[in-house]
């Protein structure tokens, strides 16, 4: 899948349903690569299996823990080194 989101990475928390798995959906229709988060490992992987099934990428990043997984995730993101430019 190609689109205007190409080359970019989302995370998306509650991903394995609702608005969260439409979001995901979208974003990876998009060109996007998803990273997948939900409550539980096993949903966060089904919901990336479906989007690689039709066509997408992404990765079942495994459990959050609300609010302390969701800023964890953002602490790592952050600290992570960026392509100068």
């Amino acid at each position: 899948m190609t689109g205007r989101l190409d080359g970019r990475v989302a995370v998306v928390t509650g991903a394995s349903r609702g608005l969260g798995r439409a979001a995901a959906e979208l974003l990876a229709t998009e060109g996007c690569a998803v990273g997948v988060l939900d409550l539980k490992a096993h949903w966060a992987q089904g919901a990336a299996d479906a989007i690689i099934a039709a066509g997408g990428r992404a990765l079942a990043l495994g459990e959050v823990d609300p609010p302390r997984g969701t800023r964890l995730l953002a602490d790592r993101q952050l600290r992570r080194p960026r392509p100068a430019g």
